[in-house]
């Protein structure tokens, strides 16, 4: 048999077991000493309720709120005239094109007066402008009565366009009604 040395025996056995060191201190046998670890606590079910908490709030949330346009609307009643020098009618088409009369139906459309706005929306603020400055010499440019007529093909963004720039140009006598028959006609 061979011959260990023992004292590189005990050495090495010694290392393999994680005992904490005494110091001077000696243990009595068969008592433990009390080990200190600091207390571990498992962060997961706090980073899973932080981003439940975070989905909720961006969930709910409103980012931006709701713009409304407010628009009067008459009550229902008897027809109110309106002078022909004093009215103007703006039709909206389908592609996005603007056309405008002066004057009543019955009498400008047979004369061919409707006329498309060439720049779109920018161009019937100039119109407008215009109109406005040609009633400031005898009625007043509060006076202008503008009828908006969509087609049902016409876009909803080109309607609220046309609003604006009646509220732009300072316009406070509207309606937004439906086009007729002779007025379909002749955009067709």
């Amino acid at each position: 048999m061979e011959k260990y040395n023992m004292a590189v025996f005990t050495t090495k056995a010694m290392t393999d077991l994680n005992l904490p060191a005494t110091g001077s201190r000696r243990l009595r046998a068969g008592v433990k000493r009390a080990s200190h670890h600091a207390p571990r606590t498992d962060m997961t079910p706090m980073v899973d309720l932080a981003f439940l908490l975070i989905t909720f709030f961006v969930m709910t949330a409103q980012m931006q709120e709701p713009t409304v346009m407010s628009l009067i609307m008459p009550k229902d009643g008897p027809a109110q005239p309106v002078g022909a020098t004093e009215s103007m009618t703006v039709l909206l088409s389908g592609e996005n094109k603007l056309y405008y009369y002066e004057g009543i139906t019955q009498e400008a459309l047979p004369a061919g007066k409707m006329q498309p706005v060439p720049g779109g929306v920018k161009e019937l603020r100039d119109i407008l402008i215009r109109k406005q400055r040609a009633l400031d010499d005898f009625k007043g440019r509060d006076r202008l009565m503008v009828l908006v007529k969509p087609t049902a093909s016409s876009k909803y963004r080109l309607l609220i366009d046309a609003l604006d720039e009646l509220k732009i140009t300072g316009v406070t006598r509207f309606a937004v009604i439906d086009p007729d028959e002779r007025e379909m006609a002749m955009l067709h």
